[in-house]
């Protein structure tokens, strides 16, 4: 009789959740614990920074699955019991309870961490990181309509609490030291419709400017920008990038490099301990590391990858990563990622209100973002997969139909 090896999950996140359903949907039978680092059980990150935050959605429905799966599916799921040393050789884990596990094969899905900043203290009242469900609730304990809030970081996360708080009725000013808002991951013709978005709500945006001081002793009174303006505000929130927990990797031995060095099916340097998730970052054919995503679909694409491996199944294929990002009433959808100084083609509707931009490489599409044009992104995600080459000049005709392009090609 074959006995099935005991699976041991690090992290409780949207990527831990998915190898739990992943693994039992392939009809994985052996033992599988989960160690969480928080006391909630997984759940969705998205909202936390929108509805969650707007209070248009209820904690509950922010769990992935209920509590009844992990007992009905027999998963051991710890509960604010982060772990804390592998022990790689002797194949067991420490707990945050000094209690010892053995396991078969360990996932490290440990996500990461907001990125601080050194000119920041610790213990300052009036600084919030947005990153876990605790974040959120207490930064809804402080929000009230007229209070003065600066955010540090113009990406995803900045723009998408200015959009809530904004909504909220708060004085929201963004700090942003680059050129302009998202500009090492959006087409600048999207960059600059987010931002004429955000100033019409009333957000103020600053770009090319930075922090030199903060300015309170325990409690947060404003800031002192690298212009030499200082703004007054009752809250500071910093979204200046997230960094890979590899901490629990690093102790087990584990080759790490801004995230665990993975390969595609999420194995690490030692061949018992695979990762998953945000905190993974895939080596390239060559051997050097490629490009950790953090995203939902990257989440649930690696986590099944590498249940599929423990479950000695088929390993399914790598498909075209894909993003999105909720502001006010604007919804952008990306899929695949852009070279840095893309060249991007546009695709306008003529009322002015979709935009959609495509990067080619030899007439093909390899990425593209779509903002208020849900249609167009989902054409361009089969335009991807099938390499389609294409007349930049019909792909940029709104008088065309995206679809239609398909079709053309495909006859």
């Amino acid at each position: 009789m074959t006995v099935e090896p005991r699976v041991v999950i690090a992290g409780g996140g949207q990527a831990a959740a998915q190898m739990v359903g992943s693994l039992r949907s392939q009809g994985f039978g052996g033992a599988i614990t989960m160690f969480c680092a928080e006391d909630v059980l997984p759940y969705q990150r998205p909202p936390l920074s929108k509805k969650y935050l707007l209070g248009a959605l209820e904690q509950d429905k922010l769990l992935l699955r209920k509590p009844d799966y992990y007992s009905g599916h027999d998963v051991d799921v710890r509960l604010a019991c982060p772990l804390e040393r592998v022990d790689a050789a002797a194949r067991q884990v420490v707990d945050a309870n000094g209690q010892t596990s053995g396991y078969d094969v360990l996932v490290v899905a440990t996500g990461g961490r907001p990125r601080r900043l050194p000119l920041i203290p610790d213990d300052m009242a009036g600084v919030c990181y947005l990153r876990t469900l605790g974040d959120t609730n207490a930064l809804r304990q402080q929000v009230r309509g007229g209070l003065r809030v600066i955010l540090l970081g113009g990406g995803y996360i900045g723009l998408e609490l200015a959009a809530s708080l904004r909504t909220l009725g708060c004085q929201v000013q963004v700090v942003e030291m680059q050129s302009r808002v998202l500009e090492r991951t959006a087409a600048p013709q999207i960059s600059q419709r987010l931002l004429a978005e955000h100033q019409r709500q009333g957000a103020q945006v600053r770009c090319n400017e930075g922090v030199s001081q903060i300015v309170g002793d325990t409690k947060f009174r404003g800031i002192v920008t690298t212009q030499g303006e200082q703004i007054d505000a009752d809250l500071l929130i910093v979204g200046v990038g997230m960094q890979p927990n590899t901490a629990l990797a690093e102790q087990a031995g584990v080759e790490c490099d801004d995230g665990i060095l993975v390969d595609g099916r999420g194995r690490t340097s030692i061949p018992s301990i695979y990762a998953i998730g945000d905190v993974a970052r895939p080596r390239l054919d060559s051997g050097q590391p490629g490009l950790r995503l953090e995203s939902v679909d990257n989440a649930i694409q690696s986590a099944n990858r590498a249940a599929a491996a423990i479950a000695g199944s088929a390993v399914p294929a790598q498909t075209t990563p894909w993003f999105w990002s909720d502001q006010y009433k604007t919804k952008l959808q990306m899929v695949g990622v852009a070279p840095e100084r893309a060249h991007w083609l546009e695709r306008c509707s003529p009322d002015g209100h979709r935009l959609s931009c495509f990067c080619l490489d030899d007439g093909r599409v390899v990425a593209a973002q779509c903002l208020n044009a849900a249609g167009d992104f989902i054409v361009a995600k089969r335009l991807i997969a099938s390499a389609q080459t294409l007349d930049p000049a019909m792909l940029s005709n709104p008088s065309i139909a995206l679809r239609d392009l398909v079709t053309k090609v495909s006859e």
